[in-house]
């Protein structure tokens, strides 16, 4: 950890100033391309890349983003060097660790053995934003910090790579869940100053609820997003998922999910309905997503259960 000490930004005569949105800077520092990437996914200012690579050294460079490196998987104890601004650090390559490195600040780093880990690149403009939308103040400067063990950020690069690899299998609104959790967790770990999070009501009043209800009930032939329903009732997507987890028992996305698959069973009851076209009637991206969910919610998959249900009807 970085602290007590002025952070050396880089200027475009010191390093390289990468745009990590851009593959063609981003090919400038490593030599291969990306495994898994959510590029075309359109994150609105973040970015997930996933890399594979051997013995390698990245040479000095400062992001236009703020990073957050995640080794996930690495094939034998080794050492991991990295500079970041003017502090050289030498630590063990291992999974799970985590390097932050705010955006400007530069930066190299030199591995010993073949590794896979996750780029996490997010945009200083929207971090700014969501760290407002959470303690009404954008004076927010995350600070370098070198590896080490962070579980919870961890989870959620894995959790986000698996959202990519799927396709956003789970839904705009997980996506967005994971995605305000990272930026709190930002916060209040990786800023030079711990900010008091605005506080709001333990829970929604009952008429409001209501009214969440009654717009997911009229809008599940779409995926609906976290800022979509909080806007709906005039509150922080922050806060929205946590209020409404208070007020109801279960949280907004696992509301959504089991709402359309109430919706799902009655309408393949119907003996025009295909599956196929049960999920594109609920919002469903892919049919598999639509069998995914119903079968971890109803205990079996859509087609034995309109078999199961036709053989009623005979």
């Amino acid at each position: 950890m970085v602290s007590n000490q002025k952070i050396m930004r880089a200027s475009k005569n010191q390093s390289l100033l990468i745009d990590f949105t851009k593959e063609d800077e981003v090919e400038q520092l490593f030599q291969s391309g990306p495994l898994v990437s959510s590029h075309n996914a359109k994150w609105n200012g973040i970015c997930l890349e996933c890399y594979q690579h051997a013995a390698n050294e990245v040479p000095e460079h400062a992001p236009k983003q703020h990073l957050i490196l995640i080794n996930t998987q690495v094939s034998k104890p080794s050492q991991y060097e990295q500079k970041l601004g003017d502090r050289l650090q030498s630590d063990p390559l291992r999974e799970g660790h985590v390097v932050v490195v705010p955006a400007e600040v530069r930066n190299r780093a030199c591995w010993h053995t073949e590794h896979s880990y996750i780029v996490l690149s997010i945009d200083p403009t929207v971090f700014r934003c969501r760290a407002f939308e959470l303690t009404e103040s954008n004076e927010h400067e995350i600070i370098p910090h070198f590896a080490n063990p962070d579980p919870l950020l961890y989870g959620i690069g894995l959790a986000l790579k698996q959202e990519v690899e799927s396709e956003n299998q789970n839904g705009h609104f997980y996506l967005d869940s994971l995605i305000a959790t990272l930026i709190t967790h930002l916060i209040s770990h990786y800023t030079a100053e711990k900010s008091k999070f605005y506080k709001h009501p333990n829970s929604l009043p009952k008429q409001r609820i209501r009214q969440v209800i009654n717009y997911i009930q009229d809008n599940l032939d779409r995926d609906l997003s976290l800022c979509e329903l909080a806007a709906s009732i005039h509150i922080s997507p922050s806060y929205f998922s946590t209020l409404f987890k208070e007020s109801t028992g279960i949280s907004p996305h696992q509301y959504i999910i089991k709402c359309k698959i109430d919706r799902a069973k009655k309408l393949l009851q119907g003996d025009d309905m295909t599956i196929a076209k049960v999920a594109c009637e609920l919002g469903f991206s892919h049919q598999s997503h639509l069998n995914y969910h119903f079968k971890r919610l109803v205990g079996t998959t859509p087609k034995r259960f309109q078999n199961s249900k036709n053989l009623l009807k005979t």
